[in-house]
């Protein structure tokens, strides 16, 4: 992601004058790990809710990122027949959650329980370097509610977030969706027990069944009604999935793509690409 400066204003302009949709969803945003551990203040699904309740998407996309993200309502995008609109930022709820886990407010503000405090690393990754200002906000925010935040950038976030030590919170910018727009596939990998990408360390019976049933639903109605019920356990009910912001992808071209409409799946763009001038259509 390019830095925001008034070059990359003028570029993001010159794409639209060119023609070239924007796209997006919330399939691409950038999505906290938020993993069950035996120990520390994340094993506790209402710790986890009060998290997501603490974060302010709309500061992180509009304020902190320039606008150049936009403030995700849910999991995918509202335009899909199961989305389901579920991220919300609410203070004074995540702060009751809190309460009601027995996590008291010391005098610096910080939370504790039983003599220790509600202390949480958030890991960035240098690679993708709008991690590290997202998380920075994020670190303010979530002191507003008692967390207290330590910011750790590491250099490969999967690596990181494969050791069972050292972080909390793991910032990836992953996909909702596959290239191919389904839905099942990211859902098992990532929060399936035992899931290739499960990094977090998420069991849930109840959630793998619903994402078990997936894998059987044919008909559109009943796939929709599992994956409404996957977004329900996952972020309403335990909080294991969170998008903090979503990503806008962004074309910028000169006005000879105005007619040329990309593929949804980007993978045959690279540095070679050019527009095919006098031989269009030969």
């Amino acid at each position: 992601m390019w830095p925001s400066t008034p070059d990359r204003r003028a570029a993001d302009a010159e794409g639209r004058r060119a023609g070239l949709d924007q796209g997006g969803g919330a399939g691409d945003g950038a999505v906290t790990r938020l993993p069950q551990r035996a120990q520390g203040p994340l094993d506790d699904s209402r710790v986890r809710r009060a998290l997501s309740l603490a974060v302010d998407r709309k500061e992180l996309a509009e304020t902190v990122m320039d606008g150049f993200y936009r403030t995700p309502s849910g999991v995918y995008p509202e335009a899909l027949p199961y989305s389901v609109k579920n991220l919300r930022t609410e203070l004074p709820a995540a702060e009751r959650l809190l309460e009601e886990a027995g996590w008291r407010r010391g005098a610096d503000g910080t939370r504790a329980r039983d003599g220790r405090p509600l202390a949480i690393t958030i890991n960035a990754y240098s690679p993708q370097p709008d991690t590290k200002p997202l998380a920075v906000a994020m670190q303010a925010q979530l002191a507003k509610a008692g967390f207290r935040v330590k910011v750790a950038e590491v250099p490969e976030n999967y690596a990181a977030m494969r050791s069972a030590d050292g972080w909390d919170v793991g910032l990836s910018f992953d996909g909702s969706l596959s290239y191919g727009f389904d839905p099942v596939a990211p859902l098992a990998q990532m929060m399936r027990t035992k899931g290739p990408r499960n990094l977090g360390g998420i069991a849930d019976p109840g959630l793998d069944q619903v994402i078990d049933g997936l894998a059987g639903a044919f008909e559109p109605a009943e796939r929709d009604r599992l994956l409404r019920e996957a977004q329900r356990i996952a972020v309403e009910e335990q909080a294991y999935h969170l998008i903090v912001v979503d990503r806008v992808p962004r074309v910028v071209a000169g006005p000879r793509y105005r007619d040329y409409r990309p593929s949804s799946v980007l993978l045959h763009l690279d540095a070679s690409t050019a527009p095919c001038g006098d031989s269009c259509g030969s």
